[in-house]
């Protein structure tokens, strides 16, 4: 087993906090048979110089150091450097398991799988969620392969990924991964991962899902606090495009683009500071029933909540009385004014906005909603848009279809 070789991208940019626990999570793997390539981004802070110094230790890392050009292009610089059969991708914020290796390799022993895809845990301060992705755990080749490509992006509920989007947390072939990896445009800033990872899968004649989670996917300040980014909507057609014209070629892809769609609209949803033309009528898209003089309660303070949570601001004719989340604590780690959701039945409210996209998600938070005795008529959950809504949406925010 110890033959074969993985090596290990790890893109590092102004990480000088993490990246030794980074380091180290790899240099303890169980599976010793490793090469770990360090891509230096033009870091200005510590980060290359933590990494020249673990570079002197273990003969097993490869630093490359190189001017900032971004996530896609640190990643390719990384791959075209690496030697091993096997590749794997570590973020240099985020940490494995020991085990993380040896695990995933056992797997691709047994299977001959060209992917394995594990799930991850997310890493909070003081809190750690396993999340596991959506089509069940097993093997598939050609007689059942359909039912990856069919889900693999939606799952069949709105915005609820059949298998995580991100290229961390699993186990590639070589030849599977690499002419994906350096076809990615570099210009994508928004779905980089996504643009390597489903047209990998694509390729790929086996794959084989597990339900272990030894990934560490941090939750840190620099990534939690949102900001509305100007071009959006530039950036998200970028990855549009890019994404159609592959899945154009496919057999199924009347599938894999009605899938694509309602991605992108959900990526515009929780990102974009826009309301598309077809919905400017409501005073808050994507709620639709929202009044003049409402009071309003935010369920969730993640990437979305924060959205919405500065588009209330801004809107003179609604107001926010409270903004909850399960994991409170945490966001008011992060300097958010967020508290606990039981806090709901203590306020005057019209509306509880229940800000998550993920439609399995928001049916969870209906139920304990409902179960505190919130009146169902006061929960408003986004607009889960049937397929010809999804495409009319996109053209409203200037998607190129």
């Amino acid at each position: 087993m110890n033959s074969i070789l993985i090596s290990i991208i790890v893109p590092v940019y102004n990480i000088e906090k993490y990246v030794e626990q980074c380091i180290l999570s790899l240099i303890n793997q169980t599976y010793s048979n490793i090469e770990i390539i360090l891509v230096n981004d033009g870091s200005t802070d510590n980060s290359g110089s933590i990494c020249e110094e673990y570079a002197k230790r273990d003969h097993r890392i490869n630093l490359i150091n190189k001017k900032n050009e971004g996530l896609i292009n640190a990643r390719k610089s990384g791959i075209l450097a690496s030697k091993g059969e096997l590749i794997a991708y570590v973020d240099g914020d985020d940490w494995v398991k020991p085990e993380m290796y040896e695990s995933l390799i056992n797997y691709l022993l047994a299977s001959d799988a060209d992917v394995i895809i594990a799930g991850h845990i997310e890493a909070w301060h003081n809190t750690q969620e396993v999340q596991l992705n959506t089509i069940p755990a097993g093997v598939y080749s050609s007689e059942n392969l359909t039912e990856v490509h069919d889900s693999m992006i939606c799952s069949g509920r709105f915005s609820n990924f059949g298998i995580f989007s991100y290229v961390w947390g699993k186990l590639f072939k070589r030849d599977v991964i690499i002419k994906h990896q350096l076809a990615v445009d570099d210009s994508i800033f928004i779905g980089e991962d996504a643009a390597c990872l489903y047209p990998c899968l694509l390729s790929a004649a086996k794959i084989q899902i597990v339900n272990d989670a030894n990934y560490f996917y941090r939750q840190r300040i620099g990534s939690m606090i949102k900001t509305p980014d100007p071009k959006e909507i530039e950036k998200v057609s970028a990855f549009y495009d890019y994404m159609k014209n592959i899945f154009l070629d496919h057999s199924k892809s009347k599938s894999l683009i009605n899938q694509l769609n309602y991605l992108t609209v959900s990526l515009l949803t929780v990102r974009s500071n826009i309301t598309p033309k077809n919905y400017s009528n409501l005073i808050l898209y994507p709620f639709e029933k929202v009044e003049p003089n409402d009071k309003i309660v935010i369920y969730c303070a993640g990437t979305f909540g924060q959205l919405l949570n500065k588009k209330i601001n801004n809107n003179n004719s609604i107001s926010m009385v409270l903004w909850v989340d399960e994991i409170h604590h945490e966001y008011q780690y992060f300097g958010l004014d967020v508290s606990a959701v039981e806090l709901i039945n203590g306020v005057t409210y019209d509306k509880v906005l229940i800000a998550h996209i993920d439609e399995t998600f928001s049916l969870i938070a209906e139920k304990k909603l409902l179960a505190m005795n919130v009146p169902k008529e006061k929960i408003c959950r986004v607009i889960h848009h049937e397929e010809s809504e999804v495409e009319q949406t996109l053209l409203g925010y200037g998607i190129n279809l």
